[in-house]
């Protein structure tokens, strides 16, 4: 009998699978985002979307990054956070927080989570992590 996807990471109390998706606000990001949540609707998925600024000044950025997810009649429901810090420690804090069960991160040539934060991530979270390609075509 096959699990498939959600038989893989279950749903803890009956709820739904839930995605951390961060992102950079970057042009390409538009494109994994949209299809970030393909892949969410396609799975009945909740996604939250996390942008990570290092300081205050940076908050406006931070929202423009954050619109990238809003998108109109999407089918699933979809949460922005903004969030000030070191991106490697507030993912994992949040994914705590959230019960994220995935988190996705995107990687491309303008658009690299960096290998430092990849790594550093997977040293302080247990949540598996899903890395995006560029998807220019999407």
């Amino acid at each position: 009998m096959k699990k498939g996807i959600l038989g893989i990471f279950g749903r803890k109390g009956g709820r739904r699978l839930r995605i951390l998706a961060t992102t950079s606000g970057s042009v390409p990001a538009r494109h994994k985002g949209a299809y970030i949540i393909h892949v969410a609707e396609h799975l009945g998925a909740e996604l939250l979307v996390l942008h990570v600024i290092e300081d205050e000044s940076r908050w406006q950025d931070g929202d423009w990054a954050l619109s990238l997810y809003d998108v109109k009649g999407a089918k699933i429901n979809v949460r922005t956070l903004l969030r000030i810090g070191r991106a490697p420690q507030v993912i994992a804090q949040v994914a705590a927080e959230e019960e994220a069960d995935i988190i996705t991160l995107g990687l491309g040539p303008d658009d690299n989570a960096p290998d430092e934060v990849i790594t550093e991530l997977s040293r302080l979270t247990n949540v598996p992590i899903l890395l995006v390609p560029s998807l220019e075509d999407f």
